[in-house]
């Protein structure tokens, strides 16, 4: 899995770190807000040319304890299997799950797609209790926060795309 930008700056470097390898070991502590994991994955997926979705599985502290890349689609959509995605959120002890795609299109706003496979992940977390926290669109300039109901500005973020 090739990065398709260098991380920016010492948090994102190890957090891209964690995301790559899966590691049990979370050196830069509880993710608390979107932004602590917006910079990693827009290194990660933010470039790509068909839409990646990726889920980040946390504990109840609100470490990283795994991740995991299930589908590159096209240029325009991505199918999520709900289980596969819980799967892995068992295997890896998850008591969360936040998740993410990209928009090779640049823009950040949810499609109808993305709210109704938004809507199986959160039915299918209910039943497992594990809840899905939050839902990322990455677009060129900005994200999309499901949680936050709001786009959020990579410039505010001090993240440049390029």
């Amino acid at each position: 899995m090739a990065r398709m930008n260098p991380p920016r700056g010492g948090r994102a470097q190890k957090i891209i770190a964690i995301l790559e390898k899966s590691a049990m070991i979370d050196p830069v502590g509880p993710v608390s807000t979107p932004q602590d994991l917006l910079l990693a994955l827009n290194d990660y997926i933010g470039k790509r040319a068909s839409e990646v979705f990726v889920a980040v599985y946390m504990n109840v502290q609100n470490h990283i304890v795994g991740f995991s890349e299930y589908t590159m689609g096209s240029n325009s959509e991505v199918a999520v299997n709900p289980t596969g995605v819980f799967r892995d959120a068992l295997l890896a002890g998850a008591s969360a799950i936040l998740t993410a795609h990209q928009h090779p299109s640049g823009s950040p706003r949810p499609s109808d797609a993305d709210e109704q496979m938004w809507e199986r992940l959160r039915k299918a977390g209910e039943i497992l209790g594990i809840p899905v926290i939050d839902n990322f669109v990455l677009g060129e300039h900005e994200a999309y926060s499901e949680a936050m109901n709001e786009r959020i500005s990579y410039a505010r973020l001090g993240i440049m795309k390029k």
